[in-house]
């Protein structure tokens, strides 16, 4: 997974987390923006600033499928676990999340 910088050089890259129901670490320097869902829908989009000061370091993300009536509640979450964002509800009442695995776990 490579972070890929935007054609207009607004200072926002994304990376395409798999969604594949295993963590993924990736470099990056500053905080999440925003998750998108590509239009494939099997992989997602983390945005982040590219200018944000301080130094680059690995962090682990993993995705997460939930009913949302039952958000946090279906599948084991470790304890460390930070949302970072979602999509949105799917129209079938799902919602994909991104969460950030502190202890990289």
């Amino acid at each position: 997974m490579a972070v890929v910088p935007l054609p207009d050089r607004m200072g926002v890259h994304y990376v395409e987390i798999p969604i594949d129901d295993r963590p993924h670490r990736i470099r990056l320097r500053g905080e999440v923006l925003q998750v998108t869902m590509t239009a494939a829908g099997n992989t997602m989009r983390l945005w982040t600033a590219a200018h944000a000061a301080g130094p680059e370091r690995e962090r682990t993300f993993q995705v997460y499928l939930y009913p949302a009536g039952l958000l946090g509640r279906q599948q084991e979450l470790p304890g460390d676990a930070v949302l970072r964002g979602d999509p949105g509800l799917r129209r079938d009442g799902w919602r994909w999340c991104l969460y950030e695995l502190v202890d990289g776990r």
